[in-house]
């Protein structure tokens, strides 16, 4: 998948209605009533559903977006900013492999809701880098590798991982 650069969400989501969280299990300040009322219409039953995510735009830089989402006071621009916000949806928190997990995830797509396209491949060194090199050249910050057959681990994880590329330099002070 590719790896966006954005604010990670998590959507608590039941028959009450859908409330969004930090990546640390804080409640966001700034409840982004466009994405949780989608969620909540395709939500069905009474369980409830965490759902992972990231919140992200193509339209706003990510400074841009971290100030929309945090700062409760807003102007009526920024109001509307929010609405070209959306919630790209990689996850759901269940103890099911990817691919059951994948039909959960793929029933709450809509119009403020996008599942993140999941390509998959054999983690060959050649396709790993392949990979890579396309999804930055698409713009992303990388990309993430996940173990398909295993249930989603609400942590860091050998199951979920992380490529990006770093670079540094030396310089004389």
């Amino acid at each position: 998948q590719p790896k966006l650069d954005g604010n990670r969400c998590i959507v608590v989501v039941n028959e009450n209605g859908a409330v969004a969280y930090t990546r640390k299990g804080d409640v966001m300040p700034v409840q982004l009533e466009h994405i949780l009322n989608n969620i909540v219409e395709k939500h069905v039953g009474s369980n409830t559903v965490i759902l992972d995510g990231e919140l992200f735009s193509n339209e706003l830089s990510f400074n841009v977006l971290n100030g929309l989402i945090k700062r409760e006071k807003a102007t009526t621009e920024q109001i509307e900013d929010r609405k070209k916000i959306y919630y790209h949806l990689y996850d759901v928190m269940l103890d099911k492999d990817y691919e059951e997990r994948k039909e959960v995830i793929n029933s709450y797509e809509n119009r403020y809701v996008k599942v993140v396209p999941t390509k998959e491949i054999i983690a060959t060194d050649e396709n790993v880098k392949n990979s890579l090199e396309y999804y930055l050249s698409e713009g992303h910050e990388g990309m993430m590798i996940r173990v398909p057959d295993k249930g989603y681990e609400n942590k860091r994880s050998w199951q979920l991982i992380k490529v990006k590329i770093f670079e540094d330099k030396e310089f004389k002070l």
